[in-house]
């Protein structure tokens, strides 16, 4: 994915601790601080963390401070506090003594700063006192989870995503029941499978496990618990959770009442796309089953998914056509069905979708043409990625409104016609990937506009012919211009960046191909064979493009009709600007 969806905490833990506040007696104002007694272990915490260094340190620490005026810590009338410091530039460990010295804790959120070592087990004797415990994003902070914080049993909110913490899952944490709300622990090393005791978790609506070592299943018990509360449920790229995912009958998945997002992609997941996962469909907006092993056809019954605004399905064994229904999904902002075995035409239908930012069928088996009632995108649509199919006929002139476009890539299809001069208006345009079709006729003049482009890819489309436009060098920010096996002619130097190095014959799938970074594809680019003009009166340049992705070393001994690799050419390329993989919005 490109993965582009949403695994994080929708709210924070500050946010979390006011809605634990409404239910708990706090201090009065003009009252006198009963969370005294918390100052040693504040001293503890303020010492092993490089205090004075924090952002906005505490003051008079070892002089007089009281507990009760400390940025960060609130205090409740029952002498239980609340320790909230995230992005306060926390440096060290948290101190083995911190809850000998005071175990009446009920939050402690440092997230967002760099804390290093393990989480102390004597924080056990916080007992049931602690309701939030946020230590996410410390990413040197490692260790286990330990067992010893299973008599937490008033835990609601437990959050260690974005560390290096390794072991597996405590089924020990089954004890917190029903006060568990939200369980992060994405982008870490825990390893094993789900504890099946987790079903005794009844309550709780946010787990999130993404980027981890998990394997086996997902238990059917944790299923059937969380039908009527699990909102937020993320596993992907784990690589090694297996199992018929959804089952004939939904695996249970089919009764959540109230899921919204739901993200198993990167795994080994079997099985199909049940046609009664209709049910979620006032609720959901997010689903990503993306690089595994399913199959069947996608279900027309998904329709009834009215709010839903990312889908992806890319990357599996999916037949059948893509349904024209699901044109009633109006808020679709990301549709990817790539890297599958789809046939069928490209719904015109999908013209509907009025906000759409990416579409990705690219890798399929699709025929027809393309619709011309895509131009309903407008604006809004920033990538669209369609090559790799059988699809025939032109290039529509009405898809000249996708003015904020950043990739178009349509290449390894039967398209033929001209180059529409209704596309000087893609201004926005970064990469285009036309490589491998039967296009025909000049290079329009007017695409001089395009000043934004970086890579263009025409190669294998013999009947595009004549000189490059000289208004053409207005595009200082291209880098590629692959016109091989092509009667376009024209010299390098007319580019300010391509004539630092010259033309070249990258293999087109260097271009369509979203997975290769940018450093790659620079030092693919600075190897291949590059050439300083083409002829008007020669015939098409080599028809064996470079390999890819091997890279193969310039050579020092090229003929006068090949640049050097100059120290310039690789500063040129180095100093371009690359968008070739931009983060979801």
């Amino acid at each position: 994915m490109v993965s582009m969806m949403f695994t994080g905490p929708l709210v924070t833990a500050a946010t979390m601790v006011a809605v634990l506040i409404l239910h708990i007696l706090t201090l009065p104002a003009n009252a006198q601080c009963p969370c005294e007694g918390a100052l040693p272990a504040l001293q503890s915490l303020y010492n092993a963390t490089d205090g004075p260094h924090w952002i906005n340190p505490w003051q008079n620490m070892f002089s007089g401070a009281s507990v009760c005026s400390l940025s960060g810590i609130n205090c409740s009338s029952n002498g239980n506090i609340w320790i909230d410091l995230p992005l306060r530039h926390l440096v060290g460990t948290i101190p083995d003594d911190f809850a000998v010295r005071y175990p009446r804790v009920a939050m402690f959120a440092v997230s967002l700063n760099n804390l290093r070592g393990t989480l102390p087990r004597s924080f056990a004797l916080f007992g049931e006192h602690i309701g939030v415990f946020d230590v996410s994003n410390n990413a040197q902070l490692g260790g286990t989870l330990p067992t010893e914080f299973s008599n937490w049993t008033m835990m609601n909110t437990f959050w260690v995503q974005n560390c290096s913490i390794k072991g597996t899952l405590p089924s020990a944490y089954a004890s917190w029941g029903s006060n568990l709300r939200s369980f992060y622990f994405y982008s870490n090393d825990i390893s094993g499978t789900i504890p099946p005791e987790y079903s005794a978790w009844s309550s709780t609506s946010e787990f999130s496990g993404s980027d981890n070592l998990i394997n086996g299943t997902i238990p059917r018990a944790l299923i059937s618990a969380w039908k009527d509360t699990m909102y937020d449920f993320s596993l992907s790229r784990n690589g090694l959770l297996t199992g018929d995912l959804f089952g004939s009958d939904g695996n249970g998945f089919c009764e959540w009442i109230r899921i919204y997002n739901f993200i198993a992609s990167d795994n080994m997941f079997s099985g199909s796309i049940p046609s009664c996962l209709s049910n979620w469909g006032t609720t959901i907006e997010q689903l990503s089953v993306s690089n595994n092993l399913l199959a069947g056809t996608l279900p027309s019954s998904l329709q009834s998914w009215t709010v839903v605004r990312n889908i992806e399905f890319g990357t599996n064994f999916f037949e059948g056509t893509l349904p024209a229904v699901y044109s009633l999904m109006k808020k679709m902002k990301i549709f990817n069905a790539k890297n599958n075995k789809l046939t069928g035409t490209l719904p015109p239908q999908y013209g509907q979708w009025s906000s759409l930012l990416r579409f990705y069928v690219d890798g399929n088996q699709l025929s027809g043409t393309l619709p011309d009632e895509y131009y309903g995108w407008g604006s809004s649509v920033f990538d669209i990625r369609i090559s790799q199919n059988n699809l025939s006929g032109t290039l529509p002139a009405s898809w000249g409104v996708f003015t904020n476009v950043e990739r178009l890539s349509l290449s390894f299809n039967q398209l033929t016609g001209t180059l529409p001069s209704s596309y000087s208006a893609m201004t926005s345009l970064v990469v285009l990937s036309l490589d491998l079709n039967q296009l025909q006729g000049p290079l329009p003049a007017s695409w001089q506009s395009l000043t934004a482009l970086q890579a263009v890819g025409l190669q294998y489309n013999y009947n595009l012919q004549g000189p490059i436009p000289p208004s053409w060098s207005s595009m200082r920010r291209l880098l590629v211009m692959a016109v091989c096996n092509t009667s376009i002619c024209g010299n390098a130097s007319m580019f300010f960046l391509v004539g630092a190095f010259g033309f070249t014959c990258p293999q087109p799938s260097a271009l369509a191909n979203p997975d290769l970074d940018t450093a790659a594809l620079q030092q693919y680019i600075l190897a291949s064979e590059r050439y300083s003009s083409f002829p008007c009166i020669s015939t098409p340049a080599p028809a064996s493009p470079t390999p890819l992705p091997s890279l193969q070393p310039a050579r020092n001994n090229e003929t006068t009709a090949v640049l050097p690799y100059t120290a310039l050419a690789q500063s040129s390329a180095t100093a371009a600007v690359w968008s070739v993989v931009r983060p979801v919005p």
